[in-house]
């Protein structure tokens, strides 16, 4: 599998997360914090299209074009 290159040396994971609100999203931040290194950023955005679940590859494609256009954002800055 070809290695990713991205702009930075930082490590980007992408996941799509549509069913949160708002709220949740800072707490799944705070909590996610207490665990990761003291130097991760850990930012959490909604998808705001797509399916409000993943629990079959055809959900898994109905999410890559909005989680795509997330990940072209990240990258442009």
């Amino acid at each position: 599998m070809p290695k990713t290159y991205w702009p930075t040396k930082k490590s980007r994971k992408f996941t799509p997360i549509t069913s949160l609100n708002k709220n949740d999203l800072e707490n799944r931040v705070r909590l996610l914090k207490q665990y990761a290194a003291e130097d991760t950023e850990i930012i959490m955005w909604a998808v705001d299209e797509g399916p409000i679940t993943i629990e079959s590859r055809y959900e898994e494609e109905l999410a890559a074009v909005p989680l795509l256009k997330l990940v072209r954002a990240a990258r442009a800055g």
